[in-house]
C-alpha cells in the first residue's frame, strides 16, 4: 500500500521569521506555522501535532500512516500537488492568488 505524502517546506519569510507549510499531496493546505528557523519546521509541523495527524490519517506515525517528505523549496514538490494547492500554474509558473 502506498502511503499519502506530506511535504514540509519553508514557504517564505515573514519579517525575520519563516512560514513553514505541511502540504498534503492532494494539494490541501494541511498545516502551517511561523518559526524562527526552518530547522524547527519538522518538529513544529509534526512533532507537536499528534492530534492533527491522527484526525487526518487515522493515526500518528511517519512511515505507518503517511510519509513525511522534508524539502528545501516548493520546487522539490511534484507539480500536480502544487497546481492543486494553487501555488503553481499547470505550466509551472507561480500562481497568483
Amino acid at each position: 500500500m502506498t502511503l499519502p505524502k506530506v511535504y514540509i517546506y519553508p514557504a517564505g519569510r515573514f519579517g525575520e521569521d519563516w512560514v513553514m507549510i505541511a502540504l498534503h499531496e492532494d494539494g490541501e493546505w494541511y498545516l502551517q506555522h511561523i518559526c524562527s528557523s526552518p530547522s524547527y519546521g519538522l518538529h513544529d509541523l509534526h512533532g507537536v501535532r499528534r492530534k492533527e495527524y491522527t484526525e487526518k490519517f487515522g493515526g500518528y506515525g511517519n512511515g505507518e500512516f503517511y510519509d513525511l517528505v522534508v524539502v528545501n523549496t516548493a520546487d522539490e514538490i511534484p507539480l500536480p500537488t502544487l497546481v492543486k494547492a494553487g501555488i503553481r500554474n499547470p505550466d509551472g509558473s507561480r500562481a497568483t492568488r
